[in-house]
């Protein structure tokens, strides 16, 4: 389980804002830049999606055997939950902003912007490139999807990004936007489902490591 932990907790503290309301679907892929790493890659998630409207936001993947993952939060009141099924179970992880900010295990990256331009899912995005260690990482934004947005791990851009790359537990992953969905997005959407059992939060962070 810590290895899917590790994806999803990229994504802790992304508060939006703005007029994008619908739902963004990514194919994720993954390259070993520890090579000792290359024996978890076939068990990460290979799809992601973001759920958008007004101050709450969800990125929700699906995992190995057929279970789901889901970060929800709401930029309003800064609280935020975790929801997690899998092997028949499922678990609900409410956390302050301060726990949230706690488990945080990346820092925003500042974008080096360039006159490059390429279309993704239909929208024409921006090229922005960033340092990570020794890698160069690349993210195209869409300033058409307007967004104030706090989106680890970049600095802030003008708008949201289709394509980027992230380096995480010696693993890069890519996410590269497939469609992008303007629409109506009900607010039980970013509301845990029924039947879920509570975690206490240092509960779950004693449990669940997250990838280094």
């Amino acid at each position: 389980m810590r290895i899917f932990l590790g994806t999803i907790f990229l994504f802790l503290s992304t508060f939006l804002f703005g007029q994008f309301e619908g739902v963004i679907h990514y194919n994720v892929t993954y390259e070993a830049v520890d090579e000792s790493k290359s024996s978890l890659m076939s068990m990460l998630p290979n799809e992601a999606s973001l759920y958008c409207k007004g101050q709450k936001s969800l990125f929700e993947q699906k995992i190995a055997g057929g279970g789901v993952q889901a970060f929800a939060s709401d930029g309003e009141g800064g609280d935020a939950f975790l929801m997690m099924q899998f092997l028949g179970q499922g678990y609900k992880v409410e956390m302050s902003q301060e726990q949230m900010m706690s488990l945080k295990q990346t820092k925003n990256l500042e974008i080096e912007k360039t006159d490059d331009v390429k279309v993704i899912a239909g929208y024409t995005c921006k090229r922005g490139l960033a340092r990570s260690g020794a890698e160069t990482l690349e993210f195209y934004y869409c300033t058409e999807l307007e967004s104030e947005t706090n989106f680890p791990p970049v600095a802030k851009l003008d708008g949201l990004p289709l394509e980027y790359e992230i380096i995480k537990g010696g693993i890069k992953m890519k996410f590269f936007a497939t469609s992008v969905e303007k629409m109506e997005v009900s607010d039980s959407k970013f509301e845990p489902l029924d039947g879920l059992v509570a975690m206490k939060f240092d509960v779950f962070a004693k449990s669940f490591a997250i990838i280094e």
